[in-house]
């Protein structure tokens, strides 16, 4: 989580994929918990490094669990890399919300608002902003960037680009 942070995403991945196999043939991959909290770390790695395709499959796992946070996540990953980002993430806040995951719930909502724009994304950026700093978390985006990464932009693409698209 830390190498997300610090946007060393590459080193994630590597460090995950090391650990991978000594954590399944520790047995404890067989904790619910456990399986949840690594499949959800590797589908992040995986949207910040733009490989979409291979997040959903952990998305996929991730719903399999059958319980309301994993379900949450998932619907994360999939509001970060499926095509309608906007009705993705706001899934993934609600069910962040029912399940009481505040930290979530605010970084997805700065990622929301990203892919918003406008009065309406500024509006759920401030807010996420606000919440995050009342938390003691001094950087915002850093945080984001390791609970709700976003898949890398195209060449020349900023930010809120995606969603003035038509």
């Amino acid at each position: 989580m830390i190498d997300l942070y610090l946007g060393e995403t590459a080193v994630s991945l590597a460090r995950m994929e090391a650990c991978w196999r000594s954590l399944d043939a520790s047995q404890l991959l067989q904790i619910q918990n456990v399986r949840v909290e690594a499949r959800s770390l590797i589908a992040r790695v995986l949207v910040a490094l733009g490989r979409g395709d291979e997040a959903l499959r952990h998305a996929d796992a991730l719903e399999g669990e059958h319980v309301g946070w994993a379900n949450a996540l998932a619907a994360m990953i999939r509001g970060l890399v499926e095509p309608d980002h906007e009705a993705g993430l706001r899934t993934a806040l609600e069910l962040f919300d029912e399940n009481e995951m505040a930290l979530f719930s605010a970084t997805t909502r700065l990622r929301l608002g990203e892919v918003q724009g406008g009065d309406v994304g500024t509006a759920n950026i401030r807010a996420a902003n606000a919440w995050l700093k009342a938390q003691g978390v001094r950087n915002p985006q850093a945080m984001a960037r390791m609970l709700s990464p976003r898949l890398p932009l195209p060449e020349g693409e900023r930010v809120g680009e995606r969603a003035n698209r038509g």
